[in-house]
């Protein structure tokens, strides 16, 4: 069950765009896949372009366990950062709060096997392959737990 739009969470805008993440729950089972909800929308008063590779192309995801420490990328992580830009280039323009929604895999993305509470965050680009000094739209944190 998502939330709705009046209880979703975002992170602070970055020029007129903002990013939400959300889990449809709090604890996940050991094996259980961890899809994150992210939303993208336009907060300025004007249409806005954007471009992208596509749904596990365009986020980068921050996540630490309990310990405090990075949580690593799968090899199927890794691939997705090392292979950003090679594939389809999506895009578009969203009017003044028109946004894209799309569900991430996380689990597949990141090393989520150790039992633990986790703290998770995602950015992105506006536009796909920017220069990497240019602005990330960063979500909002979320916490969740691996069961044992």
């Amino acid at each position: 069950m998502s939330r709705s739009q009046a209880s979703t969470e975002w992170g602070e805008p970055t020029n007129g765009w903002r990013l939400s993440l959300s889990l449809d729950r709090a604890t996940y089972a050991p094996d259980e896949p961890v899809v994150a909800t992210i939303r993208f929308q336009n907060v300025s008063d004007h249409a806005q372009q954007l471009g992208g590779n596509g749904r596990d192309f365009d986020h980068d995801f921050s996540c630490t366990g309990v310990d405090g420490a990075p949580t690593p990328l799968t090899a199927y992580g890794k691939l997705m950062v090392e292979n950003r830009g090679l594939g389809k280039a999506t895009g578009g323009t969203l009017p003044p709060m028109g946004e894209i929604s799309v569900q991430v895999p996380v689990s597949r993305h990141l090393d989520l096997s150790m039992p633990g509470r986790y703290r998770l965050e995602a950015r992105r680009q506006v536009f796909a392959n920017e220069d990497p000094a240019a602005p990330h739209v960063v979500s909002n944190t979320v916490e969740f737990t691996r069961s044992q």
